[in-house]
């Protein structure tokens, strides 16, 4: 953490204070198909958001 500090390089010291704290937040990355259900592996994850963006840019005038 000094030496963190001492390269001023703030993120690596926040991260590190927060780990040791033990005060860290789960990542909470939960995505729902279209038919509702969860997306399981990392596959499925950025088929999704392909999907997602996909609709959300490539629409009809």
């Amino acid at each position: 953490m000094e030496e963190a500090q001492q390269k001023n390089e703030f993120w690596t010291l926040y991260t590190t204070l927060r780990r040791l704290s033990g005060k860290t937040k789960p990542i909470s990355d939960n995505i729902r198909k279209t038919d509702g259900s969860f997306v399981r592996s990392d596959t499925e994850r950025l088929q999704r958001w392909q999907e997602f963006f996909q609709q959300l840019l490539n629409h009809q005038k």
